[in-house]
């Protein structure tokens, strides 16, 4: 089996609006030999959070895209989208 490759996932704030600082990141893995000799599964991914320091909330969209190639299996890649907030109190 071998390990995985990849790329840390790591943010960059900038300060685009007035009332907080956006951070925006990108990712990317590659797997070989998931399960099966041959297996090779990949993930792209973007994420976005905007913290709103007057109400300690910070709002996220996160969106992947994950496949898997199998040598004797076809998949469809899958896309997943999550959104959300966090609030400090």
């Amino acid at each position: 089996m071998r390990p995985c490759s990849s790329t840390p996932s790591s943010a960059t704030r900038f300060a685009w609006l007035p009332y907080g600082d956006t951070a925006v990141g990108i990712d990317y893995t590659q797997n070989e030999e998931v399960q099966f000799h041959g297996d090779t599964a990949r993930a792209y991914g973007i994420g976005v959070v905007q913290f709103i320091e007057s109400l300690g909330t910070e709002l996220f969209a996160v969106a992947k895209y994950q496949t898997l190639q199998r040598t004797f299996a076809q998949y469809d890649g899958l896309t997943a989208i999550s959104t959300g907030a966090r609030v400090r109190f």
